[in-house]
């Protein structure tokens, strides 16, 4: 790492198991390959590639107290500013397989430097495998929203951070630098899982949806891998990289829990859905205080999607409630949605929102309720799709609109 806390060791274990930014970067490495990791932390990187994929590892680092605590992981480590100087006069003729930048380029005042540097180091199909934190993640701007912007020991907002990347941004400030992108993967943090906890209830309704929404707004880090651009493809816009600035898109939902005074805006369970998956399972997790019952509102947008099953789980995950799979069992708890026999398949029910708060007010007994504190309730359904809302929408005349 650079310009941080000398005094700071950033410690960080790789567990294979787990999908984290260092536990990608160890499986895009092949087994016997020579590496440079620039920005050693507490050396776990390093360590794991020699002990388990008989790599040669070079080490660099701002901080000599972690050279200190990691240098025995390493054949040869540099204490180094990266800010001022350059890395291919630190290792001489050495030429790397792969040069690793996990979590280094939002330490530096000029992280074109290094990448500009590290080009001629690589060996002949070398690469250049980096991560760095997401600044669109959805607890950042929910707190941003909030009139917060704190800084952190480490995280997101580490204090030392100087530099800032959405997906975006990196990308193109690897095309602005002669770098071509392969391949772009995204480290997923659920959000109370995180250092972050913005007031979504207090936002208003379309805010938090367009904030849920965000198709990386749970994206905490992004890893990429990077080659350099030849000269016959510095004006060849790729495909398949154009791709890679369009993430997965998605779209918001909601569970509502009721209290004594009903449905209010401060107890809901907010959740996301991709968009263009014909079928997926979304779970909400319920509180563990008492409840009287369940709303679901299942889009955030205009459409018709189709809604496969329900099911209420208690906190063993044993069901408590499933849906019969039947039209008319719904039909008198909707509101603003129109139900209608499933278009796609013979199970399930089609659903076509046709006003601005589209809910469903879940048939289950207040006696099955009562035991699903702490559980969880289960939505398998598709995607809002706007090109069948508009064929739906022009026959839905025959059919009964509940809640207009």
């Amino acid at each position: 790492m650079t310009r941080m806390d000398e005094t700071h060791v950033y410690r960080r274990d790789i567990h294979v198991e787990k999908r984290s930014s260092l536990s990608l970067l160890v499986g895009m490495i092949e087994p016997d390959s020579t590496v440079l990791d620039v920005g050693i932390g507490s050396g776990s990187l390093g360590a794991y590639l020699r002990d388990k994929k008989a790599c040669q590892v070079d080490g660099i680092t701002y901080n000599a107290e972690e050279a200190a605590v990691a240098g025995a992981a390493y054949r040869e480590v540099k204490v180094a500013d990266l800010d001022a100087v350059r890395v291919s006069d630190l290792f001489g003729s050495q030429r790397y397989r792969y040069i690793v930048c996990a979590d280094v380029l939002e330490h530096l005042r000029d992280p074109a430097l290094v990448l500009t540097s590290v080009r001629d180091m690589l060996e002949p199909g070398g690469k250049v495998l980096i991560s760095v934190p997401n600044v669109a993640y959805l607890g950042l701007l929910g707190e941003l929203l909030g009139g917060e912007f704190r800084y952190r020991h480490e995280g997101l907002l580490d204090q030392t951070h100087v530099r800032f990347f959405t997906r975006r941004s990196l990308l193109r400030f690897f095309a602005d630098m002669g770098w071509r992108v392969k391949r772009v993967e995204c480290v997923e943090l659920d959000l109370a899982d995180s250092e972050f906890a913005p007031a979504l209830d207090a936002m208003p309704p379309a805010v938090r949806s367009q904030l849920l929404s965000n198709p990386d707004g749970l994206t905490y880090q992004f890893v990429a891998e990077v080659v350099p651009r030849s000269d016959e493809e510095q004006a060849d816009g790729s495909e398949a990289e154009a791709s890679l600035a369009q993430p997965l898109a998605h779209y918001a939902l909601q569970m509502y829990y009721a209290g004594h005074d009903g449905f209010v805006e401060d107890r809901t369970i907010d959740a996301r859905a991709r968009i263009g998956t014909d079928r997926q399972e979304v779970v909400f997790p319920l509180p563990r205080e008492a409840f009287a019952g369940l709303r679901l509102d299942p889009a955030d947008r205009p459409g018709a999607m189709h809604l496969y099953d329900l099911e209420l789980r208690d906190v063993a995950g044993s069901v408590l409630w499933k849906w019969d799979g039947s039209v008319e069992s719904l039909q008198h708890a909707c509101q603003q949605v129109v139900v209608s026999p499933a278009w796609l398949s013979a199970s399930g029910g089609a659903l076509l929102f046709v006003g601005s708060d589209p809910h469903i007010n879940l048939p289950i007994p207040e006696s099955l309720l009562a035991q699903a504190s702490g559980g969880e309730m289960s939505v398998t359904l598709s995607w809002p799709m706007s090109a069948d809302f508009r064929v739906l929408a022009g026959s839905s005349g025959n059919r009964a609109s509940l809640g207009r």
